[in-house]
């Protein structure tokens, strides 16, 4: 009496050029994810976010808030204040662009 398994769909394999190789293995190490699901998100769109990603927009929206916090502060104040607060919210916004930049992989 034999079984047989369903066969399996012939794997798709993927080599880099020799060039790009350590690139490649650098971006798949720095995703997280297997070389599987790294490059089906590639191809086919990312499917979720990663919980780095999660902490990541959670602390940048965090600062959002605390810009406009000190924002709103600053008009009620009056104007000693206000130069001092935008300045601020100036370097806070630098920090939060410069971070979205870097992880868009673009140069600010």
């Amino acid at each position: 009496m034999t079984s047989e398994k369903p066969k399996r769909d012939k794997p798709i394999s993927y080599r880099p050029p020799k060039d790009k190789r350590g690139r490649f293995e650098a971006m798949v190490a720095q995703s997280g994810l297997s070389t599987n699901a790294y490059l089906t998100e590639c191809v086919f769109g990312r499917s979720r976010h990663r919980p780095a990603e999660m902490q990541l927009l959670a602390r940048l929206l965090s600062q959002c808030a605390d810009i406009a916090d000190a924002m709103r502060e600053a008009r009620l104040s009056g104007a000693d204040n206000s130069i001092l607060a935008i300045e601020a919210a100036l370097d806070e916004l630098r920090l939060i662009r410069s971070e979205i930049m870097s992880r868009l992989g673009r140069r600010s």
